[in-house]
């Protein structure tokens, strides 16, 4: 019942809306945090640490040691001391090339915290776990199948099938699914 309830007090609308409203209000040092989470589906925890370490990398010319610049894909795996945790872990995540850009030009290096107190600062009440919500709901419902959604939520199942048999299309078919899937929403947060 509470699984339930919670699907249906989530109006995406509203997570998008506020979303949009954060990115016009906000500093860049946090709407960029705020864009990248959205786009990638990271805790926000995740993001912070995320983007961090981006723009650590990249100013030590060594952004290739995380971001696979081929398949626009970040290696959480390859930082497990940041992304493994046990329970709740990131392995990968696919980046659009533009949010790419506008982390490193930014480089933010916000903690989850600093994040929520700006919202908080400019008036804008809201979860940011909704933009996780976001994220996986429009992959599913682009026909992404569950277990790729689960897997870049950093879930991988306990079934026989996931664990033994399944294996999703090469990465670059899956990464092409995935950034088409997300392209508007990009679109739309990048013009805010």
């Amino acid at each position: 019942m509470e699984v339930f309830l919670n699907m249906m007090k989530t109006d995406l609308g509203d997570v998008k809306r506020w979303l949009l409203e954060a990115v016009a209000k906000l500093p860049k040092k946090y709407s960029s945090v705020l864009i990248f989470d959205a786009v990638t589906g990271l805790r926000p925890e995740e993001a912070c640490k995320s983007v961090s370490l981006i723009t650590e990398l990249a100013e030590a010319g060594r952004l290739g040691d995380y971001f696979n610049e081929q398949l626009q894909m970040l290696e959480h795996f390859r930082h497990p001391q940041l992304f493994l945790r046990g329970c709740k872990n990131c392995y990968i995540s696919f980046v659009p090339s533009r949010v790419c850009e506008l982390v490193l030009r930014e480089k933010p290096k916000a903690k989850g915290y600093a994040v929520r107190w700006a919202l908080h600062k400019s008036g804008l009440s809201g979860e940011i776990m909704g933009l996780r919500k976001l994220y996986a709901t429009t992959l599913r419902d682009k026909g992404i199948p569950r277990e790729v959604v689960d897997l870049l939520e950093g879930r991988i199942g306990q079934s026989i099938f996931v664990r033994h048999y399944y294996k999703p299309d090469l990465l670059k078919q899956t990464r092409e699914k995935v950034l088409k899937a997300i392209q508007p929403l990009v679109n739309e947060v990048l013009a805010a």
